[in-house]
């Protein structure tokens, strides 16, 4: 199933007006996809840039309702996550024909009653509800269908280049790319001053601060053959491919692990050329045979340069073999969306997986403890490892939020279909919780 509005509203239709009761020109395009597993769109949904992109590439992607249900972002820092460019829902609650839901904010309706009527489904607009539905841990219903807010195709210039740790903390810190020490020369405006880049994200060496910065720059689409990623000379953008490639090459973990803290396995100082290519050029499906873990935390902007000091030196303490990363987002709308802060810092760690058994786990409580006594706050990635059974933690990162969730997960779900879309991981975080006394919309 696919249809577009477009801004000349050729699919008629479509478009909502105010509650759906006329047709409205939207200087946005939107999509609807189905979420059939066997589903393979002509458009690309990027993970890896917190937006929705239009492709001209066929391949495997990240599900659609996977990457929104658990707040999937990336590193382009003046945008939001997956989930925030997710417009509507269709999702089935229930059984029963009334249990067949077509959901969008009521503040921004996208879709007319019509085309939830060619669904089979009534239309349900309502903020709250919707916000929390949007990064629902997989409790809200099956998710068969998702509208995207998604833009005409674009290519990006991609770079890679070292950088000193502290010219990559006061970046990102500040975003004042213009004033900013690390520069590009082949991009600067007419004053000679560094271009504010689309995306810009730093690889570290927790043990030897060794950064590399990857900094890539939109421009118009070009249909160029993109090359094939050389790691020695241009880090992956993806660590699981890195640390695959090294293992492979090395065929053993220990000597994995003494490149890692050396710092080899990133790029050399130098200046290789740059890579244009589409998103899906770029950020390419992933397979890791390995057992691995990849693990997140987000902080507020403004408390990153100490996060990262504590992060560093508890690394000191507990080695383990992976290499961190830093990117920032902007604050989400979700309800229990992890990227919370007006500008979330996300330090995280890909890496593979090490004896004991529960030497992953110790890192991440120790962080944790540290943040926590430091009145760091700080939100984990719902999608990736962490300590989930960690005392309190949905209340010590979500004081708020947490019960806003559950109140609007049980306005939608009667009693019997909220015990079934639970599961343990919401039991461990408290998050299964029923309050009042049934659905209301």
């Amino acid at each position: 199933m696919g249809a577009q509005q477009q801004k000349n509203g050729n699919a008629i239709g479509l478009v909502a007006g105010k509650h759906a009761s006329q047709k409205q020109d939207y200087p946005r395009q939107y999509r609807i996809c189905s979420m059939r597993c066997d589903h393979q769109p002509d458009f690309h949904l990027s993970a890896c840039q917190g937006e929705i992109t239009k492709s001209k590439r066929r391949q495997q992607w990240p599900n659609g309702s996977g990457a929104t249900s658990t707040g999937v972002h990336g590193a382009a820092f003046d945008h939001q996550s997956i989930s925030d460019y997710i417009k509507g829902l269709h999702i089935i609650v229930g059984p029963t024909p009334a249990d067949r839901i077509y959901l969008e904010r009521d503040s921004e309706p996208v879709l007319n009653d019509a085309f939830a009527q060619m669904l089979d489904s009534r239309p349900v607009r309502d903020d709250e509800v919707f916000n929390a539905a949007i990064v629902g841990l997989g409790s809200f219903g099956f998710i068969a269908a998702i509208v995207m807010e998604v833009e005409n195709i674009y290519s990006l210039k991609r770079y890679v280049r070292k950088i000193e740790y502290d010219d990559a903390v006061t970046l990102s810190e500040t975003l004042d790319f213009e004033n900013s020490a690390f520069r590009i020369p082949e991009e600067t405006n007419t004053q000679g001053k560094p271009i504010r880049p689309y995306h810009f994200k730093t690889f570290f060496n927790q043990y030897s601060k060794y950064c590399v910065a990857e900094v890539m720059y939109k421009v118009p689409y070009s249909p160029t053959q993109f090359p094939p990623i050389d790691i020695s000379t241009q880090l992956h953008p993806d660590l699981f491919r890195l640390m695959r490639w090294i293992l492979d090459k090395s065929g053993s973990v220990a000597k994995l692990l003494t490149n890692l803290l050396q710092g080899q396995a990133m790029p050399k100082p130098g200046n290789p050329a740059p890579l244009t290519g589409t998103l899906g050029d770029i950020f390419r499906a992933v397979t890791f045979e390995q057992a691995a873990f990849s693990w997140a935390l987000a902080v507020n902007q403004t408390q990153l340069r100490r996060a990262m000091e504590i992060w560093l030196q508890i690394f000191q303490q507990h080695r383990a073999p992976g290499l961190s990363a830093l990117r920032l987002v902007r604050q989400s709308k979700a309800t229990l969306g992890f990227q919370k802060f007006p500008v979330t810092a996300i330090l995280h760690m890909d890496g593979v997986q090490w004896p004991p058994a529960n030497a992953q786990q110790g890192i991440e409580r120790a962080i944790i403890n540290a943040y926590t006594r430091e009145g760091i706050e700080f939100t984990l990635h719902w999608g990736k490892n962490a300590d989930w059974n960690f005392p309190g933690l949905a209340d010590i990162m979500y004081p708020t939020q947490k019960a806003k969730w559950i109140k609007q997960r049980c306005r939608l779900l009667r009693p019997e279909m909220a015990a079934m879309f639970s599961n343990d991981f919401l039991n461990r975080l408290g998050l299964d919780v029923y309050v009042g006394a049934g659905p209301v919309v």
